[in-house]
């Protein structure tokens, strides 16, 4: 099974790095990792076509653009991780890259609780209290859209009521 990281820096020590420390870690599997460099636009265009084919991928970003793109840059298949990354971390997605197989059906049961990343930025503009009515102009929808986004978020998080989705808000953004 062969596996395209990408990353979003021009730091070659990073680049070489990343794809030793893959390659050093999968010696003997039928799994292959290659990383390669690309542009934003390139990457939310993979991010595209990964939609259409359900793959998933990882980009490594650099730290200073990963809390802006995670939030507003809507990728759902790629998931975007810091270029400062421990090692640690970093044999983490790797393991999970190796297990991915077995845990394809996990997946389905947890890929509930996470969020789109629609609905990341609609709790990040709550918590920084941008009205339902702006929300709704920022996403081109009416105000049903945004209460049905709400209830969706509930409903995935467990909420009871509107008090318990705002501490989780408050908890995640704090």
């Amino acid at each position: 099974m062969n596996y395209d990281w990408f990353i979003l820096t021009d730091d070659e020590m990073l680049l070489f790095g990343a794809q030793a420390l893959a390659d050093s870690m999968l010696i003997g599997r039928t799994i292959t990792i290659t990383i390669k460099r690309v542009t934003l636009i390139e990457l939310m265009r993979i991010d595209a076509n990964y939609k259409r084919s359900r793959k998933k991928s990882v980009a490594i970003v650099p730290d200073d653009m990963y809390e802006a793109l995670n939030i507003f840059s809507g990728m759902e298949t790629i998931k975007l991780v810091s270029s400062k990354m421990s090692l640690l971390s970093y044999y983490a997605l790797i393991n999970d890259a190796i297990l991915l197989k077995d845990s394809a059906k996990e997946g389905d049961k947890m890929r509930t609780f996470f969020l789109t990343a629609k609905e990341r930025r609609y709790c990040y503009m709550l918590y920084n209290g941008v009205p339902s009515k702006k929300i709704a102009l920022y996403f081109q929808c009416n105000n049903k859209n945004i209460s049905y986004l709400k209830r969706k978020i509930m409903s995935k998080w467990n909420c009871k009521n509107k008090i318990d989705f705002y501490k989780i808000i408050n908890y995640f953004y704090h």
